[in-house]
């Protein structure tokens, strides 16, 4: 009985032996392990890059059609659409010939098992009265990185992906995901003129440009809000918030050539937000930028639209204008009149003490500051006013303003004007809470809510000035 049962022990380990040698013998070679002649072929190379007169894709990606045209590369159904360079230069960069190192020498018979049978990607390129065609189609498995397997004049080659890539591309994936244009920093002649946001849930912000300025070498431009009110706009517009509406970059392109019913679909039917951007650059070159952008959708993407037959998706970080209000853009320091332009300024204190500085030939050499008849330091006193007109609300009121009559009054400050014909200006702080001081500008006019620690600085330094100490640059 033993011998029995060792004899089919025995013939169950010959079976199973016999069985895996006939496994590896008679599995069919993969095709990445077909036999493949390592060497240099040359793959279109019987039209050279100054002979190419089109070349036309067919992929999954829908494909597309370059012509040439000199040195430049025409896709078409892309008029008056900006092209990414950088892509067009890859398939110029494919079609001055592509190098595989591998060619499967029995591939031939057997298309089918390398992709190249069923919906393989198509290229043909046409010049000078010649056409070279090839097929590209799976990428070959287990490789470090990425190749794919290619037919050119009936041989199968294997192609690393930087050769094939840009015939793996769409007509969107041509198109330049640019949506506004960089901004020229060199430019010195270049500045926003107006710059108009409206839509859903906000007043609409027109903000035009009032003049400029040289500060220290630097072009300074003063913007000022003209709607939702006629305010001074922040410093922040000219340096901060204008240059983020240049630069804007796309995650994608979404769509091309965009019916109504595409439009509808995002939500830029009813667009989230409406731009318009006038500027100009060097030679006074005029320029107009047109924005429409779409509410968030339920991916958490929006959609955006520059006028150019594109709609393009974006996130909501790539868009830091997106959420802009008049409280964003809205200037608030309090009052900054040039001190070249001032006959007196007048500080009484909330307990009745009060001080008259006088102006003299403010703006030249022989300027000079007085007080009590006494001249005092005209650099400790600049940096005094420094601090006086840097003075900055966290919150500017326009309307519904507070009443101040159950206030303390810290100080009263009177701007006099050497033109008798402007009328002076007065800022008036009152302590209306812990800490927190509320200013009122010629009366009513508008209110400024701040931190009275603000305050306390100026009359702190108004004390040393008076005093004949020096007054050090707070910038």
């Amino acid at each position: 009985m033993k011998k029995q049962w060792l004899t089919i022990g025995i013939l169950c380990i010959g079976i199973l032996i016999l069985g895996g040698a006939c496994f590896f013998l008679l599995k069919p070679d993969d095709p990445e392990k077909s036999d493949a002649e390592s060497g240099n072929y040359q793959i279109l190379d019987e039209i050279t890059e100054d002979d190419v007169e089109s070349v036309i894709v067919s992929n999954a990606s829908g494909g597309y059609e370059a012509d040439w045209n000199d040195d430049s590369v025409i896709i078409k159904d892309c008029d008056n659409i900006a092209i990414d360079n950088s892509a067009v230069k890859k398939i110029q960069n494919a079609i001055k010939g592509i190098t595989a190192e591998k060619k499967v020498t029995d591939g031939k018979g057997r298309l089918n098992e390398f992709g190249l049978e069923d919906d393989p990607v198509e290229v043909t390129v046409t010049g000078k009265g010649e056409k070279e065609s090839l097929m590209i189609g799976d990428e070959v498995p287990g490789q470090d990185s990425s190749q794919w397997y290619v037919l050119w004049k009936e041989e199968v080659y294997i192609v690393s992906d930087s050769n094939v890539e840009a015939f793996q591309y769409g007509v969107k994936d041509l198109v330049s995901k640019q949506i506004t244009p960089d901004r020229d920093e060199s430019d010195d002649s270049f500045r926003v003129t107006l710059a108009d946001i409206q839509g859903e849930g906000m007043d609409e912000i027109q903000i035009r440009h009032q003049g400029s300025e040289e500060l220290a070498g630097y072009q300074v431009d003063s913007y000022q809000l003209t709607a939702p009110i006629n305010y001074p706009a922040s410093a922040a517009v000219s340096e901060d918030i204008l240059p983020m509406f240049f630069g804007l970059k796309a995650q994608e392109v979404a769509m091309l050539h965009p019916t109504a019913e595409d439009r509808a679909q995002v939500g830029l039917d009813q667009p989230y937000r409406q731009v318009e951007i006038e500027y100009q650059t060097k030679n006074s070159e005029k320029n107009k930028l047109s924005i429409l952008v779409s509410n968030i959708d339920g991916a958490g993407n929006l959609y955006v639209e520059n006028g150019s037959d594109v709609i393009y998706k974006c996130r909501p970080q790539d868009i830091s204008w997106l959420n802009l209000t008049v409280d964003t853009v809205i200037s608030h320091t309090i009052l900054i009149p040039d001190v070249t332009s001032l006959k007196t300024l007048t500080i009484t204190q909330g307990d009745g003490s009060s001080y008259q500085i006088q102006f003299q030939n403010m703006g030249t050499d022989n300027g000079k500051v007085l007080y009590d008849g006494k001249e005092l330091d005209v650099d400790s006193f600049r940096n005094f006013y420094y601090g006086l007109i840097s003075v900055e609300a966290d919150e500017v009121i326009l309307e519904n303003l507070p009443d101040t009559s159950g206030m303390n009054k810290i100080a009263e400050i009177k701007f006099a004007y050497m033109d008798e014909s402007k009328k002076s200006d007065t800022v008036t702080y009152y302590s209306e809470s812990a800490r927190k001081a509320y200013a009122v500008l010629d009366g009513n006019e508008r209110g400024f809510r701040l931190s009275e620690t603000q305050i306390d600085t100026v009359l702190g330094n108004l004390q040393k000035l008076i005093n004949g100490e020096e007054i050090k640059a707070r910038y």
